[in-house]
Order: C-alpha cells, then sequence, then structure tokens
C-alpha cells in the first residue's frame, strides 16, 4: 500500500502466485515477509469472528447455517491459533491440517483443543448448542494467547500494521 501498511491482498497474492500461463507476475510482487505484521489480522480478528459466530448461531433457523456459523468458528480458532505460531515458523499455509500441526507443536498441551477445532471447520456440527460450546470453550484458553500477542505486538489494537 503507499502508506506502508501491510496488505493481506499482497501477500497472500504473494505467496500463492504460480504461473500457469502467460506471463510469470512474480518478479513484479514485491518479497513477503513472514512478521507480526502479517500475523496481526488473524490474531486481532479472532475475538470478532467468535462473537460474529456466535451471534450467527443464535439466529440460525436452518441446520445448514448452524453448520456454517460452526465452520467459522473453527475456522477462527485455527487462523489465530496459527498466527501465533507462523513468525517462529516461518512458515505460511492456509492448509488447516498444518496450521493445527504446527501450533501443536509449539502448544502440545492444546492439542486437544485443536482437534475439537479442525473438527469444528471439516465437520462442523448441526447442533447449535455444542458449537456455542465449543465457541466458549476456545474463546476461554485462546483469548489469553492473542491478548498476550496483541499487547507485546500492537497495543493500540490497529488494523494494519507497517511491513
Amino acid at each position: 500500500t503507499t502508506d506502508g501498511a501491510f496488505s493481506p491482498a499482497r501477500f497472500r497474492l504473494a505467496v500463492n502466485s504460480v504461473c500457469v500461463a502467460g506471463r510469470n507476475m512474480t518478479r513484479m510482487l514485491a518479497p513477503q515477509r513472514i512478521d507480526t505484521a502479517s500475523m496481526n489480522g488473524d490474531i486481532l480478528g479472532f475475538r470478532s469472528r467468535m462473537l460474529n459466530a456466535a451471534g450467527r448461531l443464535a439466529a440460525a433457523r436452518s441446520p445448514d447455517r448452524v453448520r456454517a456459523a460452526a465452520m467459522d468458528a473453527g475456522h477462527a480458532v485455527l487462523a489465530a491459533a496459527f498466527a501465533l505460531v507462523m513468525e517462529r515458523e516461518q512458515i505460511y499455509t492456509e492448509d488447516l491440517d498444518l496450521r493445527r500441526d504446527l501450533f501443536v507443536l509449539n502448544y502440545p498441551a492444546r492439542q486437544r483443543e485443536m482437534a475439537e477445532a479442525y473438527a469444528m471447520a471439516t465437520r462442523p456440527s448441526p447442533d447449535a448448542m455444542k458449537a456455542l460450546v465449543f465457541i466458549d470453550a476456545a474463546c476461554k484458553w485462546l483469548t489469553p494467547l492473542s491478548d498476550a500477542w496483541l499487547n507485546a505486538n500492537n497495543p493500540q489494537r490497529a488494523e494494519r500494521l507497517k511491513a
């Protein structure tokens, strides 16, 4: 961006781009770093994503809508947890298995919770109460970790950090 702030779109484009046909545009994209700026969005957005999923569950009138909200909650947990270890691991992935496994390597005591998040993201429950219990439990253990990271790296809670 012109203000030097991290751009999630540019980051994803640069790390996920492969030339399939035509001109290879890779050289036109600035090299991307895995740092606090690239981690910030998933960590900062965790709380609002979980609140949004809980609100959607409360309003859901069909099993499909319950599953969609539950799946979003599972994805939010996996994204925020992985973001907490991304800089240490120096890997970026959108693969849910790797996100779960890399977090568990760094926080082995959270293996059960990450297995639950993975299950909710890949095989979400149609039971709204089960999904709400998952959201509550996930927030209890992941919010202190994400808040500690934010306090150390983004105390102003800015949406975008300098890249």
